[in-house]
Parts: C-alpha cells; structure tokens; sequence
C-alpha cells in the first residue's frame, strides 16, 4: 500500500471500517519477505542478496486466467461509439507495442521468447532502438496485463527448454529492480517525493523554467538527449539507457530539481510506474538507494557507445 492509498485506509478505519491489503502485481507477498518492511536493505544489492540466497522464496506460479472460464463484460453497448474517440494517430515506424491488454501482452511475449531475444537481452537491453533490443514489456507490466510472477516463471520454462546463460537471468534481475522500488517506495512513503528524496542529502538544484522547458522540448546543448526527449514526446517511450542520460543531464547538466524530470516523466510514459518512476529518478539524483551518491553519465561517450552510427538522432532531430 502506498502513499495514497494508505490515507485512503487510515480513513476508513478511522470510520470503522476493517481493510486487508492485497498486493497484485508483486513478485512476492509481504510475508515471503524475508525482513520486515522497516527493515528493508537501504540498497538494491543487499536486497538481491537476501531474496537470491534463499532458495525457497520464489514467486507464486501464475493462475492461468484463461483456464477459469468467462470474460468481464464491455461497459460499452457499442464500442463504435468510443473507439474513434480513443484512436490516436500514431507514427507507424513507432517500436514501442501500442496495443494494451492481456492477449497483446501474451502474444509480444510470446514473439520475444520465441525469436530467442531473451539469450541476448543483457546485450542488447542498452540500445536506443530496435523492435528486440529490449523486451518491450514494461508498459504491460504496469498496466496490469501481464504479471511479473508470469514472466519470471516463463524465464525460468525458457532456461530449461532452451539455454540458460548471462541474459536469461538478467530479466528477473531486471524484474527484481522493480520489485525492490516497490518495496521502497512503500518503505519510504512520501519521503520519496521530497527534493532531499528519503535521505538527508541537500542540494542547490532549482527549478528553472527555460532551462526546464529547453530539456522537455529537447532543446538543449545535447543531442542525444534532444533525440530522446523528443522521441518521449512524440511517442510515450524511451529506452532504459536514454532515460538515465537525460535525467543525468536534467540533475547535472542544467542543475534542475530532479523532481521536475520525475513529474515530466509521469505525465508522458505509457509505461509509468509510480515506484520505477521515482525511484530511478531519486536514485540518478542520488537521493534515493545509491551508496554512491548519484549517477553522472558522460553524455557524449554513451552517445557513442549506443549510437555510434548516429542513426537514431537522425531519426529524431531530422
């Protein structure tokens, strides 16, 4: 339960109303854990460690929803009379999936596993672009259609059909990153969206309007963050590795208040997530759960590294 939703429940308690919470797109329920929440590893390594090294804490196999018969019934009468007001157009060289639901989500997944992407996930995962160059199953995940626990246990079906190495194992790593910012941003509660984050750092970002607008237009001095941010714009997505590079140039670059990206992010990605949102962003600020006290990247080395051909600026500056 988090922040809101625990002033929901105070609330009704308060009237006398009993609640139970019921935690549906984890990995594990609360008492699989095997600390309590105020006790939660201050960092992300710690916390892999201690779920990792017990064998027994795995989560729950999946119900398979199609062997329980039955469909939720349409709220509409006539699909016809809502469906041309939700279509947006969308570019059609677009990578990122755009279609929601439980079928779309299997199917993608689906294609993913069948194509062998996964054995080269942790290669590829860092890529600006490309149909494969990352699983694509983010904006499902948080959404609903497709449970972490689904994908966990199908990679794990997968190691033992196909081939088990470095990558098939760094998409649960992946899936415990966003676990653990679950169980954080929990931990946290609104502390996570404070300028200082949950810790006590203090620093001199401010919140300037142009600098702030040149960096959500992409404007600014940097091309690959310009690249970026307008494919953001434009289409709702970026890849993992272009969000940490222009939220490193938002914090260090144009020394904005991290929680401007944060709410920018919030209010574009269809993939938004309330705990990987913040908490990655708190984390690059180096507010959040980073020993090291924030990431700093070198923006024109990692636009060489991921884009060497300049291909993908091209795309989106041209």
């Amino acid at each position: 339960v988090a922040t809101e939703e625990r002033l929901e429940v105070a609330r009704l308690e308060a009237e006398g109303y009993s609640t139970v919470p019921v935690f549906v797109d984890d990995l594990f329920r609360f008492e699989q854990l095997p600390f309590d929440l105020d006790e939660l590893p201050a960092t992300f390594s710690k916390f892999r460690k201690a779920v990792e090294k017990k064998p027994s804490l795995l989560p729950d196999r999946p119900i398979d929803s199609r062997s329980m018969g039955g469909c939720i019934p349409s709220i509409w009468a006539d699909p016809a009379e809502w469906k041309e007001a939700l279509e947006i157009p969308l570019d059609p060289s677009i990578e990122v999936p755009t279609h929601g639901g439980a079928e779309s989500a299997s199917g993608h997944w689906k294609a993913y596993l069948d194509a062998r992407a996964l054995s080269h996930y942790k290669q590829t995962r860092n890529a600006f672009q490309g149909p494969m160059q990352s699983s694509h199953l983010s904006a499902w995940l948080a959404h609903g259609c497709i449970s972490p626990r689904q994908i966990w246990w199908d990679t794990l079906q997968y190691e033992q059909d196909l081939e088990a190495n470095e990558s098939t194992y760094w998409l649960r790593f992946e899936l415990l990153w966003r676990e653990y910012f679950r169980w954080y941003s929990r931990a946290s509660d609104w502390t996570l969206f404070r300028r200082t984050g949950p810790s006590d750092q203090v620093f001199g970002f401010d919140q300037n309007t142009r600098r702030f607008e040149r960096w959500k237009t992409g404007h600014t001095d940097c091309d690959i963050v310009d690249a970026a941010m307008r494919e953001l714009n434009q289409t709702g997505w970026m890849s993992n590795r272009a969000r940490q590079l222009v939220a490193s140039h938002l914090i260090y670059e144009s020394n904005l208040d991290w929680r401007l990206g944060a709410a920018y992010f919030e209010s574009q990605l269809v993939d938004f997530d309330v705990a990987s949102n913040w908490g990655n962003w708190a984390y690059i600020a180096g507010v959040g759960p980073d020993p090291r006290g924030g990431r700093i990247f070198h923006l024109n080395d990692q636009a060489d590294r991921y884009d060497p051909d300049g291909s993908y600026r091209r795309r989106w500056l041209s």
